[in-house]
């Protein structure tokens, strides 16, 4: 049935020892989550004295059966309703959450851990190689039980309460999770508000966009028509200095430049040109 420097229980005996999880105790004080019925990975791998990878690994593989047992993963909004309800601090995205049931499993599937093989020991209660066979109560023979017809309506009544306490405690367990769907839910309209705000700002500061590039445009055209303007005005003046220049400018002979003008020959000797404000010259 088992080998005695180990004490292995067979994986088709173990199902008979699975009420036996007083045995955790009796070995080693088994730390709790704060509802009592469950413990951590963390915690089982403190009893255990094994590091946590290691023990999750032996969890990964013997998960189907485990989980028949009652473990579970936490996450998300069921992670932060057991969170609020029973304070645990700290930041995680997911937790398992450990039955004494499957915690006893473990023990009869570790081989080299210490407290597992005292666990499986108090199990067969062997004790100095002396081997007691421990016959769980579930094969014992069942005896009837009548119940009394007056005993009837007691039972019905603790059936009653029972159920009302279950509701409670369910209750109890929904709410934090229902006022955190409120609370998201509000963050999301929140959200929704502000992005529709944010999106008539852009519109916004398109349309003024397009006005302010209309306004420049103008602005450029305005100044390539000054410009040309300027342009021609200085051709203009161009011309008119020439044209004083070979009216008042004569050569001597020799070809040197003389600033004697032939006053009988110079026909601008009465005109008098003045500036406009725009660059034009008119007469006086």
């Amino acid at each position: 049935m088992k080998n005695t420097n180990l004490y292995l229980i067979k994986e088709s005996e173990r199902e008979q020892y699975m009420d036996r999880i007083d045995a955790l105790d009796k070995v080693k004080k088994l730390k709790m989550l704060g509802d009592k019925k469950h413990t951590s990975i963390k915690f089982l791998s403190e009893y255990f004295g094994m590091k946590v990878p290691t023990l999750t690994t032996y969890i990964h593989r013997n998960n189907e059966v485990l989980v028949e047992d009652g473990l579970k993963k936490l996450e998300g909004l069921e992670l932060e309703g057991f969170k609020h309800k029973y304070n645990m601090p700290g930041k995680f995205i997911k937790l398992y959450i450990v039955p004494k049931r499957a915690a006893l499993r473990l023990a009869m599937i570790l081989k080299n851990s210490d407290t597992a093989i005292k666990v499986r020991k108090e199990l067969t209660n062997e004790e100095d190689g002396t081997q007691q066979e421990f016959v769980p109560s579930v094969f014992h023979e069942r005896k009837e039980v009548v119940v009394p017809a007056s005993d009837t309506n007691v039972i019905k009544e603790m059936m009653k309460s029972n159920n009302i306490q279950i509701l409670h405690e369910v209750k109890n367990m929904l709410t934090p999770i229902f006022n955190m769907q409120q609370s998201v839910q509000n963050m999301t309209e929140i959200s929704t508000k502000e992005i529709f705000d944010l999106k008539n700002e852009i519109l916004s500061l398109k349309h003024e966009k397009t006005g302010t590039n209309k306004l420049i445009a103008d602005k450029d055209d305005k100044i390539n028509k000054l410009s040309n303007k300027v342009k021609s005005q200085k051709k203009r003046i161009d011309k008119l200095q020439e044209l004083i220049a070979s009216e008042l400018i004569d050569h001597d002979e020799d070809g040197s430049k003389s600033t004697k003008a032939k006053k009988e020959d110079n026909p601008l000797k009465n005109i008098k040109l003045k500036m406009d404000r725009n660059g034009n010259l008119e007469r006086m």
